[in-house]
Parts: structure tokens; sequence; C-alpha cells
């Protein structure tokens, strides 16, 4: 049986999924903080709803709610690159780097 509510702030959480799924994307920004705690830049999370004109009814809409969230890239040290003389691209690396994988 379907329901109705009046949209507003304090209902959002009666849309289907949308709990759920801010509540995950909120606890995999914190994951990322604590997994990276050395990168000090800010995680984003963003609610949107998007409300576009139904095409069969212009009373209606449709209310479309849209989670996105930002991290911060992990930084990798540059590494210079050469061409060779058959044009192939090289790069050094040190054998460090092989341990880690």
């Amino acid at each position: 049986m379907s329901k109705t509510a009046t949209l507003k702030l304090e209902t959002l959480h009666l849309i289907a999924g949308l709990r759920e799924d801010f509540d995950r994307q909120v606890e995999q920004l914190v994951a990322d903080c604590k997994a990276r705690p050395a990168v000090a830049k800010e995680r984003t999370l963003k609610l949107e709803l998007k409300i576009e004109p139904h095409e069969q009814d212009p009373e209606d809409v449709w209310i479309k709610p849209v989670i996105t969230t930002k991290r911060p890239s992990t930084q990798i040290d540059p590494i210079r690159g050469r061409r060779t003389r058959a044009g192939q691209l090289q790069f050094d690396f040190s054998e460090d780097g092989l341990d880690a994988e």
C-alpha cells in the first residue's frame, strides 16, 4: 500500500532507499578518513533533489534524489618517462616498489 507525505527536509528519510544509501555513503567517507588520516583534504557528501516536470501531468513533477560523494585523490609521486629510439615510452622504477604489491 502506497502512502503520501509532504516533501520537506524532515520527510526525506521516507523516500525508498535514500536513508540506506545515505548511511552507506557516510560510512564509506568515515572509513576513508580512518584509512588515510594523512590526507587532510575534506570528504564531501551531497544530497541533491532533481525536480523535473512530469510529461503526462502538468500538476505533477518527478523528484529524483541523487547522492554523490567526493574523496581526495591518492597522491602518487610523479615519474619521469622518456622515449626510446624506437618510440616506446620507458620509465625508471625501484625494486622496492615491486615488493609493495
